[in-house]
């Protein structure tokens, strides 16, 4: 049995005998490069090539690990796991701030990457609003936790907690309501996702939009990219980034007055 750093490959019966650490990017916890040895390689055992981004948090999230334990031929073997990722302290405390979402939803809410799905969209699951799931499906290649998107990757979740309150009759009400928006928008604007009965849609805009306002108040008010840097910064403590966050916000605050943000 050869141990490949992530994996146990029995050459004997041509498998690996322990479960993908990145289980959750493929589409079973016991295949190889997604059954499809053509199209992808596997050179550390960790993932398929193009199958998921590498395990990257950057700087708004901190993966989430868990240990499984597993017996092999009267041998039992444990393994440390990446299994999500949740937002850091100052992430959660800025996106709640920006949608008005409560913090505890957003702290709860797990982040997870996928290839399996439309390139450049994210979406929002859940049984409940302290159980909610965010999925990005990042463009072939692109890595959104990388610093280049930074801001991008902010705003794309200050949009997609504005989903979480949806979750509050469950992930089948929530997808059963947004999918007949969508038809009504088809039906009578040709527009699926941002016609004019997108209500959840416009709820979720608040956030993203907010989060721009204010960012670009900090790079006037504060210094071009001061917020980008603040993050950025490996010597700010997630202390330090909540209490600079709240200095700019209550500024922020009185100067645009006119912002409908659920304080």
């Amino acid at each position: 049995m050869y141990y490949y750093g992530a994996r146990y490959y029995d050459p004997r019966i041509s498998i690996f005998v322990s479960v993908d650490p990145l289980a959750e990017q493929t589409m079973t916890p016991y295949q190889y490069v997604n059954n499809n040895p053509i199209m992808f390689t596997d050179p550390t055992g960790m993932s398929a090539e193009g199958a998921g981004p590498p395990v990257r948090p950057g700087f708004l999230l901190m993966p989430v690990y868990k240990t499984r334990t597993y017996s092999y031929m009267g041998t039992t073997h444990k393994s440390k796991d990446i299994v999500g990722y949740k937002f850091r302290p100052s992430a959660v405390h800025l996106l709640s701030l920006v949608s008005g979402v409560k913090a505890e939803y957003i702290k709860n809410a797990k982040v997870e990457f996928s290839r399996f799905g439309s390139g450049g969209s994210s979406l929002t699951t859940g049984s409940g609003v302290n159980n909610s799931t965010i999925t990005h499906y990042p463009e072939k290649g692109d890595i959104w936790t990388d610093p280049i998107y930074t801001i991008a990757f902010f705003t794309r979740n200050a949009h997609e907690v504005g989903h979480i309150p949806h979750l509050k009759d469950g992930n089948e009400a929530h997808m059963d309501q947004s999918i007949l928006e969508y038809t009504l928008n088809l039906l009578y604007t040709g527009e699926w996702h941002d016609g004019p009965f997108s209500f959840k849609e416009k709820e979720a805009d608040v956030g993203e939009n907010t989060f721009e306002d204010f960012n670009e108040f900090v790079n006037e008010y504060y210094g071009e990219n001061n917020l980008k840097k603040l993050f950025e910064n490996t010597k700010n403590t997630e202390e330090d980034k909540i209490k600079r966050i709240d200095t700019w916000w209550k500024k922020y605050r009185e100067e645009r007055p006119k912002i409908k943000i659920k304080d």
